[in-house]
């Protein structure tokens, strides 16, 4: 074998290693998650049923123990302070319970 031939033979050999590299890498980014496992809780279970219902339509009444349990984890709101006569008074705007929107009624 010539010399050419060999370097040419070699940097192909070194494109194909360095192209499957990068793709061996390129999926793991995607498939990795991190090791997060989302464990079956009452707060998922409720989403569930909030979800289902926001699908089908309809009201859904949630005990004390559901919002709790949102609230430890994916409840948020939007709401202001107020303090008038010696008291302070949460005027809630709107409710979140992660992306799901809830009136205030």
């Amino acid at each position: 074998m010539s010399k050419d031939k060999k370097i040419k033979k070699g940097i192909l050999i070194g494109s194909l290693i360095i192209l499957l590299g990068g793709l061996a890498v390129f999926a793991y980014s995607i498939l990795y998650n991190g090791g997060v496992v989302l464990k079956k809780t009452a707060s998922i279970e409720v989403m569930n049923k909030l979800k289902d219902i926001h699908r089908q339509g309809g009201k859904v009444e949630l005990t004390q123990n559901d919002i709790n349990e949102l609230s430890n984890l994916l409840l948020s709101s939007k709401d202001k302070l107020v303090f008038s006569n010696g008291q302070i008074t949460y005027a809630p705007e709107n409710f979140k319970i992660y992306k799901l929107k809830l009136l205030k009624k």
